[in-house]
This record gives C-alpha cells, structure tokens and sequence, in this order.
C-alpha cells in the first residue's frame, strides 16, 4: 500500500495503513460503459452509451453525494 510520509493514523501514529479516500472509494467501484442499440424515429439504426456501475457495500457509504438539481424546471439546466 503507498503511503503518504507526511500521514499518520491519529490513534496508532502509524503510516503503513493509511489510504486515501478516494483511493478506498476507487478500489470499491468498478465503471464500465455499455452501447445500447436502437433505432430513432427517422429509421437509423444507432446506439446509446449507457454508464454502469457497481459498488461495494463500503463503496457505497463513500459515494459523493450527487450535484443538486437547480430550482425551477429540473429539465432545463
């Protein structure tokens, strides 16, 4: 595990066990993208990206919180 020197656990001053959260939160997530196929109205075959991902349990609790909607109409940004 890579530490950062400069980091230390507060009850065990101890730096080999100290991570990131972003890195915890890294390691507990895995995201992939998917093509969807389709067609429109016009009749052309196309596709769609579809973002997919899993987290675990602690990937879960460490997820950021989602941008707010803004007031008024939520489609209009």
């Amino acid at each position: 595990m890579l530490s950062n020197p400069n980091t230390t656990c507060p009850k065990c001053k101890h730096a080999d066990q100290v991570q990131k959260l972003v890195d915890v939160y890294a390691a507990n997530t895995q995201k992939w993208t998917e093509e969807e196929p389709g067609m429109d109205v016009f009749g052309h075959v196309g596709g769609r990206q579809i973002e997919q991902e899993v987290l675990t349990k602690l990937g879960l609790k460490l997820k950021p919180p989602q941008e707010p909607t803004p007031p008024g109409n939520p489609g209009l940004k």
